[in-house]
């Protein structure tokens, strides 16, 4: 009875110590990573997004280099209609280059972080009227790459919300979001930060 006890308290010890969420799991797996900016979320450049970004020789450099992970914000607010129903313009340069991005990580075996980056302007006067939109471009977004490997490909809501939006309103926003993509896939880890 005595080491029977004693095996049910090392078992749980054991499973506690180092039992860890699948997020987290994937979280360690990150190691070191680059962020591959001022590209495919710069919307403000002429003939955006520009085909002179980043190649795949960049990607096998960085992984050279002990790079694990790569960081890729996007413009999806550039190329997602302002009024319902919210067509988002997947035959747009940005999805033929993130596709492109995709395809490099997956030959060189690198981590991806889908990036929702610029041009949200969600603030507290206006969320209810751009939760839908938001919400509309990750269910897309989702829709279309649930077939990727939830262990190396994460989406990320949005990067660095706005100061002007109470954090219990963004909680609803990024739920509304969240719902959105699980309709997809129940697979993928999402990023969630809060405004600064």
């Amino acid at each position: 009875m005595k080491k029977n006890l004693l095996l049910c308290i090392v078992l749980f010890i054991y499973q506690f110590a180092f039992a860890q969420s699948v997020a987290h799991q994937r979280c360690n797996n990150f190691e070191k990573g680059m962020n591959l900016s001022n590209w495919l979320e710069a919307y403000w450049q002429s003939n955006y997004p520009t085909a002179n970004g980043y190649t795949r020789s960049d990607l096998q450099k960085m992984k050279d280099a002990g790079i694990k992970s790569i960081r890729l914000p996007l413009g999806f607010a550039s190329v997602t209609d302002t009024v319902y129903p919210y067509t988002i313009d997947t035959t747009h340069a940005l999805f033929t280059r993130l596709d492109t991005v995709i395809s490099w990580c997956n030959d060189l075996n690198l981590n991806l972080i889908i990036d929702n980056h610029h041009n949200w302007d969600i603030f507290n006067q206006n969320w209810r009227n751009k939760i839908d939109r938001f919400s509309h471009m990750w269910s897309v977004v989702s829709d279309r790459y649930k077939y990727l490997d939830p262990d190396r490909f994460t989406f990320e809501l949005l990067n660095e919300p706005a100061f002007g939006i109470d954090l219990d309103s963004l909680v609803i926003v990024f739920n509304h979001a969240i719902d959105s993509i699980r309709q997809h896939t129940a697979a993928h880890s999402i990023i969630v930060s809060p405004n600064f």
